[in-house]
Protein backbone atom coordinates (compact mmCIF):
# COMPACT_ATOMS: atom_id res chain seq x y z
CA UNK A 1 0.00 0.00 0.00
CA UNK A 2 2.82 2.34 -0.78
CA UNK A 3 1.49 5.81 -1.40
CA UNK A 4 -0.19 8.95 -0.03
CA UNK A 5 0.56 12.67 -0.43
CA UNK A 6 4.23 13.74 -0.55
CA UNK A 7 4.86 15.17 3.43
CA UNK A 8 6.74 18.28 3.17
CA UNK A 9 7.60 18.89 7.03
CA UNK A 10 9.05 15.98 9.01
CA UNK A 11 6.68 15.81 12.10
CA UNK A 12 8.24 12.80 13.92
CA UNK A 13 4.75 12.22 15.45
CA UNK A 14 2.93 12.17 12.76
CA UNK A 15 5.61 9.96 11.18
CA UNK A 16 5.49 7.40 13.86
CA UNK A 17 1.50 7.26 13.82
CA UNK A 18 1.40 6.75 10.28
CA UNK A 19 4.70 3.75 10.23
CA UNK A 20 2.39 1.65 12.56
CA UNK A 21 -0.42 2.69 10.50
CA UNK A 22 1.39 1.22 7.33
CA UNK A 23 2.57 -1.79 9.51
CA UNK A 24 -1.20 -2.34 10.79
CA UNK A 25 -2.83 -2.30 7.75
CA UNK A 26 0.55 -3.74 5.07
CA UNK A 27 0.68 -6.68 7.27
CA UNK A 28 0.16 -9.22 4.43
CA UNK A 29 2.75 -7.47 1.86
CA UNK A 30 5.34 -7.17 4.33
CA UNK A 31 4.93 -10.77 5.95
CA UNK A 32 5.42 -11.64 1.82
CA UNK A 33 9.07 -9.61 1.98
CA UNK A 34 9.90 -10.63 5.39
CA UNK A 35 8.88 -14.80 5.22
CA UNK A 36 11.68 -16.43 3.14
CA UNK A 37 14.66 -14.52 4.81
CA UNK A 38 13.61 -14.70 8.08
CA UNK A 39 12.86 -19.02 7.37
CA UNK A 40 16.22 -19.29 6.42
CA UNK A 41 17.29 -17.23 9.85
CA UNK A 42 15.63 -19.05 12.21
CA UNK A 43 16.95 -22.49 10.16
CA UNK A 44 20.46 -21.41 10.52
CA UNK A 45 19.76 -20.55 13.73
CA UNK A 46 18.00 -23.68 14.28
CA UNK A 47 21.09 -25.83 12.66
CA UNK A 48 23.32 -24.21 14.37
CA UNK A 49 22.02 -25.25 17.71
CA UNK A 50 21.53 -29.02 16.85
CA UNK A 51 25.16 -29.32 15.75
CA UNK A 52 25.85 -27.77 19.05
CA UNK A 53 23.77 -30.61 20.79
CA UNK A 54 25.44 -32.92 18.41
CA UNK A 55 28.76 -31.37 19.13
CA UNK A 56 29.31 -31.70 15.70
CA UNK A 57 32.66 -29.12 15.68
CA UNK A 58 33.14 -29.09 12.46
CA UNK A 59 29.67 -26.66 12.21
CA UNK A 60 30.59 -24.64 15.02
CA UNK A 61 31.11 -21.19 13.38
CA UNK A 62 32.26 -18.09 14.87
CA UNK A 63 29.95 -16.29 16.61
CA UNK A 64 30.80 -13.19 14.43
CA UNK A 65 29.96 -15.33 11.51
CA UNK A 66 26.62 -16.37 12.43
CA UNK A 67 25.84 -12.83 13.39
CA UNK A 68 26.71 -11.59 9.59
CA UNK A 69 24.64 -13.69 8.06
CA UNK A 70 21.63 -12.84 10.68
CA UNK A 71 22.22 -9.48 9.47
CA UNK A 72 22.49 -10.13 5.65
CA UNK A 73 19.19 -11.53 5.93
CA UNK A 74 18.19 -8.51 8.08
CA UNK A 75 19.35 -6.56 5.18
CA UNK A 76 17.37 -8.74 2.33
CA UNK A 77 14.35 -7.93 4.59
CA UNK A 78 15.04 -3.98 5.05
CA UNK A 79 15.80 -3.39 1.36
CA UNK A 80 12.71 -5.18 -0.15
CA UNK A 81 10.41 -3.25 2.40
CA UNK A 82 12.52 0.01 2.25
CA UNK A 83 12.16 -0.13 -1.74
CA UNK A 84 8.29 -1.04 -1.65
CA UNK A 85 7.31 1.76 0.45
CA UNK A 86 10.24 4.55 -1.11
CA UNK A 87 9.42 3.79 -4.62
CA UNK A 88 6.47 1.32 -4.73
CA UNK A 89 8.33 -1.39 -5.79
CA UNK A 90 6.06 -5.00 -6.11
CA UNK A 91 6.81 -7.16 -2.55
CA UNK A 92 8.55 -10.45 -3.57
CA UNK A 93 9.22 -13.37 -2.12
CA UNK A 94 12.54 -14.89 -3.29
CA UNK A 95 15.52 -12.14 -2.69
CA UNK A 96 16.89 -10.21 -6.35
CA UNK A 97 19.87 -11.17 -7.56
CA UNK A 98 20.04 -7.43 -9.24
CA UNK A 99 19.82 -6.17 -5.59
CA UNK A 100 22.64 -7.60 -4.32
CA UNK A 101 24.93 -4.75 -3.83
CA UNK A 102 22.19 -3.25 -1.98
CA UNK A 103 21.84 -5.65 0.28
CA UNK A 104 25.68 -6.06 1.27
CA UNK A 105 25.75 -2.71 1.92
CA UNK A 106 22.47 -2.38 3.79
CA UNK A 107 24.08 -5.70 5.88
CA UNK A 108 27.13 -4.44 6.19
CA UNK A 109 26.06 -0.80 7.77
CA UNK A 110 23.73 -2.92 9.84
CA UNK A 111 26.80 -4.95 11.57
CA UNK A 112 28.82 -1.30 12.04
CA UNK A 113 26.32 0.25 13.61
CA UNK A 114 25.23 -3.05 15.64
CA UNK A 115 29.22 -3.32 17.19
CA UNK A 116 29.12 -0.10 18.04
CA UNK A 117 25.84 -0.38 19.93
CA UNK A 118 27.38 -3.17 22.30
CA UNK A 119 30.57 -1.12 22.80
CA UNK A 120 28.64 1.39 24.42
CA UNK A 121 25.47 0.05 26.05
CA UNK A 122 25.09 -1.52 29.39
CA UNK A 123 25.83 -5.07 27.62
CA UNK A 124 29.67 -3.21 27.95
CA UNK A 125 30.37 -0.25 28.97
CA UNK A 126 28.00 0.39 31.65
CA UNK A 127 29.07 -3.29 33.05
CA UNK A 128 32.22 -1.35 33.28
CA UNK A 129 30.71 1.86 34.41
CA UNK A 130 28.78 -0.15 37.57
CA UNK A 131 31.90 -1.94 38.61
CA UNK A 132 33.57 1.75 39.21
CA UNK A 133 30.58 3.24 40.60
CA UNK A 134 29.30 0.38 42.72
CA UNK A 135 32.03 0.71 45.59
CA UNK A 136 30.16 4.02 46.38
CA UNK A 137 26.72 2.66 47.26
CA UNK A 138 25.78 0.06 49.54
CA UNK A 139 25.21 -3.39 47.82
CA UNK A 140 22.54 -3.85 50.39
CA UNK A 141 20.57 -0.76 49.46
CA UNK A 142 18.27 -1.50 46.71
CA UNK A 143 16.88 1.62 45.83
CA UNK A 144 20.41 2.75 44.64
CA UNK A 145 20.94 -0.19 43.07
CA UNK A 146 17.44 -0.07 41.31
CA UNK A 147 18.22 3.96 40.40
CA UNK A 148 21.86 3.26 39.17
CA UNK A 149 20.09 0.59 36.52
CA UNK A 150 17.52 2.82 35.60
CA UNK A 151 19.95 5.56 34.95
CA UNK A 152 22.56 2.84 32.82
CA UNK A 153 19.38 1.94 31.26
CA UNK A 154 18.12 5.16 30.11
CA UNK A 155 21.67 6.12 28.97
CA UNK A 156 21.95 2.94 26.79
CA UNK A 157 18.57 3.81 25.51
CA UNK A 158 19.47 7.14 24.40
CA UNK A 159 22.94 6.06 22.81
CA UNK A 160 21.00 3.64 20.98
CA UNK A 161 18.77 5.98 19.74
CA UNK A 162 21.09 8.58 18.34
CA UNK A 163 22.56 5.63 16.78
CA UNK A 164 19.17 4.59 14.99
CA UNK A 165 18.43 8.58 13.85
CA UNK A 166 21.47 8.69 12.41
CA UNK A 167 21.02 5.40 10.59
CA UNK A 168 18.00 5.81 9.74
CA UNK A 169 18.68 7.77 6.28
CA UNK A 170 21.97 6.35 5.09
CA UNK A 171 19.73 2.86 5.13
CA UNK A 172 17.83 4.38 2.85
CA UNK A 173 20.61 5.26 0.80
CA UNK A 174 22.19 1.50 0.71
CA UNK A 175 18.79 0.06 0.38
CA UNK A 176 17.69 2.39 -2.90
CA UNK A 177 21.25 3.83 -4.06
CA UNK A 178 23.91 1.04 -2.69
CA UNK A 179 26.08 3.90 -1.95
CA UNK A 180 25.63 6.99 0.14
CA UNK A 181 25.82 10.69 -0.76
CA UNK A 182 27.47 11.69 2.03
CA UNK A 183 27.02 15.12 1.59
CA UNK A 184 23.26 15.16 1.25
CA UNK A 185 23.40 12.78 4.04
CA UNK A 186 24.88 15.18 6.28
CA UNK A 187 22.37 18.14 5.02
CA UNK A 188 19.61 15.72 6.07
CA UNK A 189 21.12 15.10 8.98
CA UNK A 190 21.74 19.14 9.39
CA UNK A 191 18.18 20.19 9.05
CA UNK A 192 16.39 17.32 10.52
CA UNK A 193 18.23 15.16 13.05
CA UNK A 194 15.95 16.02 16.46
CA UNK A 195 12.89 15.63 14.12
CA UNK A 196 14.67 12.08 13.24
CA UNK A 197 15.72 11.26 16.32
CA UNK A 198 12.42 11.88 18.07
CA UNK A 199 10.76 9.62 15.74
CA UNK A 200 13.32 7.08 16.61
CA UNK A 201 13.05 6.99 20.05
CA UNK A 202 8.73 7.05 20.05
CA UNK A 203 9.41 3.56 17.69
CA UNK A 204 12.00 2.19 19.69
CA UNK A 205 9.56 2.96 22.85
CA UNK A 206 7.05 1.36 20.86
CA UNK A 207 8.70 -1.79 20.16
CA UNK A 208 10.17 -2.06 23.33
CA UNK A 209 6.69 -1.85 25.28
CA UNK A 210 5.25 -4.48 22.37
CA UNK A 211 8.27 -6.93 23.13
CA UNK A 212 7.26 -6.65 26.79
CA UNK A 213 3.55 -6.89 26.36
CA UNK A 214 4.58 -10.16 23.99
CA UNK A 215 6.85 -11.96 27.03
CA UNK A 216 4.16 -10.90 29.45
CA UNK A 217 1.18 -12.52 27.80
CA UNK A 218 3.03 -15.75 27.08
CA UNK A 219 3.86 -15.89 30.54
CA UNK A 220 0.47 -15.32 31.35
CA UNK A 221 -1.32 -17.69 28.92
CA UNK A 222 1.48 -20.38 29.26
CA UNK A 223 3.61 -20.00 32.63
CA UNK A 224 6.91 -20.96 32.62
CA UNK A 225 6.92 -21.13 29.02
CA UNK A 226 10.28 -19.11 28.19
CA UNK A 227 11.61 -20.67 31.61
CA UNK A 228 10.63 -24.62 31.27
CA UNK A 229 12.30 -24.84 27.43
CA UNK A 230 16.08 -25.38 29.02
CA UNK A 231 14.71 -28.05 30.83
CA UNK A 232 13.35 -30.17 27.53
CA UNK A 233 15.01 -33.47 27.67
CA UNK A 234 14.90 -32.79 23.93
CA UNK A 235 17.56 -30.35 23.05
CA UNK A 236 16.36 -29.61 19.03
CA UNK A 237 12.65 -29.57 20.30
CA UNK A 238 14.07 -27.34 22.58
CA UNK A 239 15.91 -24.88 19.97
CA UNK A 240 12.98 -25.24 17.56
CA UNK A 241 10.53 -24.04 20.17
CA UNK A 242 12.64 -21.28 20.96
CA UNK A 243 13.11 -20.31 17.13
CA UNK A 244 9.00 -20.30 16.86
CA UNK A 245 8.61 -18.26 20.06
CA UNK A 246 10.93 -15.41 18.46
CA UNK A 247 9.42 -14.59 14.77
CA UNK A 248 6.70 -12.52 16.32
CA UNK A 249 9.65 -10.25 17.68
CA UNK A 250 12.08 -10.61 14.71
CA UNK A 251 9.24 -9.69 12.41
CA UNK A 252 8.18 -6.52 14.76
CA UNK A 253 12.35 -5.61 14.87
CA UNK A 254 12.49 -5.90 11.49
CA UNK A 255 9.28 -4.06 9.63
CA UNK A 256 8.76 -1.31 11.55
CA UNK A 257 12.35 0.52 11.34
CA UNK A 258 12.18 -0.57 7.85
CA UNK A 259 8.63 1.09 7.04
CA UNK A 260 9.67 4.39 9.16
CA UNK A 261 13.13 4.61 6.92
CA UNK A 262 10.80 4.30 3.79
CA UNK A 263 8.60 7.13 4.60
CA UNK A 264 11.74 8.77 6.37
CA UNK A 265 13.34 8.62 2.84
CA UNK A 266 10.42 9.64 0.48
CA UNK A 267 10.03 13.19 2.86
CA UNK A 268 13.84 13.72 2.43
CA UNK A 269 13.87 12.93 -1.10
CA UNK A 270 10.81 15.27 -1.68
CA UNK A 271 12.74 18.17 0.58
CA UNK A 272 15.99 17.59 -1.34
CA UNK A 273 16.93 20.49 -3.27
CA UNK A 274 19.40 17.97 -5.27
CA UNK A 275 16.75 15.94 -6.93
Amino acid sequence: MPGGGQVRVIKPWNLAAETLIYCAFGLGTLLVIFAVPEIFRAGMYFAYDVASNAKVNTLQWPGWALGFLSYALSAVIFTGIIRYVALGEGPFWIPRPRLTLNYLATAMLLMVVATIAYSTTPSWLFVKLYQYFVVEIDLYDERSIQLWGTVYSAIGFFISAVLVALTYPALGFTAIHTRINARQLLRWHKNNFWRILILAVLLMSVCFALRRAYWWTLDFFAPGLTSDLYYLEHENLRSMVVQIVNLPMDFLFDIVPAVAIGLLYRVLKANSVDE
